[in-house]
């Protein structure tokens, strides 16, 4: 997962590759998460909504902001599951 990054801009993060982080179009989307990470040898915690999605990658609206090389883990609860889906590595 080493060429997956996050990136902050006009308030979001976004999941994606490099290469094609602004080749395909999000989708609109609705999701509340939770996400975690070291900072610093802090542990942050932050709680937001995804408010799109696409193949490569997600967008976050968050009270956290992740620096950039920070790894996170997210717990995004989805409608009709009663356990939030893990994403366990993802990358500032």
């Amino acid at each position: 997962m080493s060429d997956r990054v996050l990136e902050r801009g006009t308030g979001a993060l976004a999941l994606s590759t490099v290469d094609e982080r602004r080749r395909i179009a999000p989708t609109a989307a609705q999701f509340h998460l939770r996400y975690s990470g070291m900072e610093s040898g802090q542990m942050q915690i932050g709680d937001g909504v995804v408010p799109n999605l696409s193949e490569n990658g997600i967008g976050i609206l968050g009270n956290q902001l992740g620096k950039r090389g920070m790894e996170l883990a997210f717990f995004v609860d989805l409608p009709g599951s009663e356990d939030p889906l893990c994403i366990s590595e993802g990358r500032v």
